[in-house]
């Protein structure tokens, strides 16, 4: 852990001579004596058995095949605007995974960003895919996939399929392109569903059925706004009216999810075990939200553990995790390996103020470190949107040592400030009941936990960290991985992690992780940051 000092130390001399320091102090040198030092046959040998029962980590071969290569989206966000917090648009284009023609065999959409091709792998018997081309798809070639997820719109037992098109994040809103829904009329064939248009440009889907018709609607989450950070455009409920046809909800009802900013995650499971779907949703600087479905009516609930921790909340899911039948909840934040500092006591904020009068907001991060609050990033960062910092601060030595009240002077408005005072991804037994949470163990906090997946055994979960899509400055985060966590009952805490390692993606960002289920076992379906497709067995 971070500030404790190592317990033994296991000193191999350049003579393959070793010794192990007990009860280690810190000195300047440690000096070689003949006297304290034991003769290695094998060095590997001697480092196995000191490890042996001290490693805090364990690791698994699995294999991994490639099934398809994708373009992905080169243009990081911040050639649009240099100071978000991190990227927001997909670096790899939408993939969708379900079973589509009922034959027990998961088959996976394959979409593609603009000019791309968009297809289907469909899965065989020998755990392979063939490649199958949808003319329905080809007739929107020109048009970029950013989200897509499989779904029954109209009761007929076959998967449908919805898309949420990609647009340039400053283009005008009547020349967005809209989502798409693509009607499932079996043996691979396909009809295109015009969807009504939104008002905002869309960032994710979730299936639910809001008004307890019995029909699947559509939540379509905002993307942020790159003309205006904290403007928080609504998001969008499309009510099924039968048939595969839908139409925008006005209902105020549904205000207290539509007005939810910054959406990373939503999922639909049964919280609190009463046979009706609830909803769980996750967002940067927004506490984690759990709805409860009573009487067809999603209401919030309020919880003393989670409704004060604003994080940048990354994924969640809910379910009984330490087998005493009661919901448990395991949440993926962004983690603690950063130069936030974030915590309770010093939250990092970020201001949206048009600083240098251009009619656009500028966004500053501030973070805490000593009891002050300093600009997040770096002179020249801040310069790139901020042209008038380099008369006011004419040297980086003469801006080092500011806090960002002082760079600043007044032109900050606390009045719309952002907060998130938790960054550590957590565990909370019981959710419904508890009074407090658990941190995950340290080296689950290497990286944005960007999702969390239920394992093969009540217990076992596997999470899906690492992020690159951030600027150099903060480093991009590849120490997590593919990671299982695991719960052990007898000690009332979680196993040491166990990564998931082949060379073909070790410390690679994974832009989708899917679970799968197929002849050949439980495999994931997983897209790396290059843009290959791939499936990875256990």
């Amino acid at each position: 852990m971070p500030g404790e000092k190592p317990k033994q130390l296991l000193v191999i001399w350049p003579d393959n001579s070793w010794q192990i320091i007990d009860n280690f102090k810190q000195k300047p040198v440690i000096v070689y004596d003949p006297k304290q030092v034991k003769a290695a046959g094998d060095v590997s040998e001697v480092i196995k058995n000191f490890i042996s029962d001290k490693k805090q980590f364990d690791y698994a071969p699995v294999k991994a095949k490639l099934l398809a290569k994708v373009k992905p989206f080169d243009t990081p966000d911040f050639n649009y605007f240099s100071l978000l917090p991190h990227s927001y648009l997909p670096h790899t284009p939408a993939i969708a995974v379900a079973d589509i023609n009922n034959d027990g065999i998961a088959d996976i959409y394959v979409g593609g960003f603009t000019g791309e091709d968009k297809y289907l792998l469909t899965g065989n018997k020998a755990s392979g895919y063939t490649k199958v081309t949808v003319p329905q798809f080809d007739q929107f070639k020109d048009y970029g996939d950013e989200k897509a997820i499989w779904a029954d719109v109209n009761k007929d037992g076959l998967p449908d399929l919805i898309v949420i098109s990609t647009n340039h994040p400053f283009l005008e809103p009547y020349k967005r392109l809209q989502p798409r829904l693509y009607i499932n009329k079996g043996n691979f064939k396909f009809e295109y569903k015009a969807l009504p248009k939104l008002p905002n440009q869309a960032g994710n889907i979730c299936v639910f059925d809001f008004n307890g018709d019995g029909l699947n609607d559509i939540l379509f989450t905002s993307s942020i706004s790159y003309h205006d950070y904290t403007a928080n455009p609504p998001s969008s409920i499309l009510i099924n009216t039968g048939g595969g046809n839908f139409s925008i909800s006005n209902d105020k009802a549904y205000n207290n999810i539509t007005s939810i900013p910054y959406i990373t995650s939503i999922a639909s499971t049964d919280i609190d075990h009463d046979g009706q779907p609830d909803l769980l949703i996750t967002a940067e600087w927004q506490p984690i939200y759990i709805f409860l479905n009573h009487a067809k009516k999603l209401e919030k609930f309020s919880s003393p553990v989670l409704d004060n921790e604003k994080g940048w909340w990354q994924s969640a899911m809910v379910t009984d995790v330490d087998g005493d039948g009661k919901p448990d909840l395991i949440a993926g934040n962004w983690g603690t390996n950063n130069k936030y500092n974030v915590t309770a006591d010093q939250p990092v904020y970020a201001y949206n103020t048009d600083l240098d009068k251009d009619g656009k907001n500028d966004l500053i991060l501030s973070y805490c470190y000593k009891g002050l609050y300093y600009p997040f990033r770096p002179k020249n960062d801040l310069e790139q949107e901020l042209p008038y910092l380099k008369k006011e601060w004419l040297s980086y030595q003469k801006m080092a040592d500011k806090t960002t009240a002082e760079i600043f002077d007044g032109k900050l408005d606390d009045k719309t400030r952002l907060s998130a005072n938790q960054f550590n991804s957590i565990f909370v037994s019981d959710v419904l009941h508890a009074t407090t949470y658990k941190p995950l163990p340290y080296l689950y906090q290497q990286a944005p936990v960007k999702s969390v997946i239920q394992g093969s055994q009540a217990g076992d979960f596997l999470l899906n960290g690492n992020f690159w899509g951030v600027v150099p400055y903060e480093g991009k985060y590849d120490a997590l991985g593919l990671v299982g966590l695991r719960y052990n009952k007898q000690q009332g805490d979680f196993s040491a992690p166990e990564y998931l390692v082949n060379g073909a993606f070790n410390f690679q960002e994974f832009t989708e992780v899917i679970p799968v289920k197929n002849p050949g076992g439980k495999s994931y379906i997983i897209v790396t940051y290059d843009g290959r497709l791939m499936q990875v067995d256990r």
